[in-house]
């Protein structure tokens, strides 16, 4: 069994609001000039907090928005390569869905959560998409640029302007939320159609 609170570096949040899932999208480290990354929440965990508290941090630092943890009991260990591969057991007061393991099995996590609030970009966050699961399956399955993804209807906030023509590049754990919607399709009905209490 993982020891989460010992060996998370960072941790970070499939976030639902309103329906729709959000993620960062802007230009990044390794990006070439026409490639907009599409990135999760999250970040490195900072010294006295636990990873869910890193979670919430993050996602109220980055959209100014308040998280409840979905209730999960379904939990991955992942590769760069994204095979679905066996769950593994963990036994934390809040779950995560995806643990990846880096370098001297260092984690970086990542949990289901619903937000609340209003929101908004920071000032480090330069753009939130706000994805349908369609959405994902299309950035995920081939090359989408920010103009197309617009004309079919997706939502973007943006804090600053994006070139239109780039291409919406996705991360991994963008990749992995694809996945999962095949993987566990009872658990992300539930996820998606439950109506929490919120703050």
């Amino acid at each position: 069994m993982l020891d989460i609170e010992r060996y998370t570096i960072k941790a970070g949040a499939y976030v639902l609001y309103n329906g729709y899932f959000l993620f960062m999208v802007g230009f990044g480290a390794g990006h070439e000039n026409n490639v907009l990354g599409v990135v999760r929440f999250g970040g490195h965990r900072e010294a006295g907090e636990s990873a869910a508290e890193c979670a919430a941090r993050e996602i109220k630092e980055e959209a100014s928005l308040d998280i409840k943890f979905y209730d999960n009991h379904i939990t991955y260990a992942i590769e760069d390569n994204l095979e679905i591969t066996p769950k593994i057991t963990c036994d934390e007061k809040q779950n995560p869905i995806l643990i990846r393991t880096g370098k001297a099995g260092e984690l970086s996590i990542m949990y289901l959560a619903y937000g609340s609030g209003d929101l908004k970009p920071d000032m480090e966050t330069q753009g939130i998409l706000l994805l349908r699961k369609e959405d994902i399956e299309s950035i995920c399955s081939g090359r989408v640029l920010l103009r197309e993804y617009k004309e079919n209807g997706g939502k973007v906030i943006l804090a600053k302007p994006l070139p239109e023509d780039a291409v919406l590049s996705p991360n991994i754990q963008l990749r992995f939320l694809n996945k999962l919607f095949v993987a566990e399709p009872e658990l992300m009905n539930d996820y998606m159609n439950v109506s929490p209490i919120l703050k």
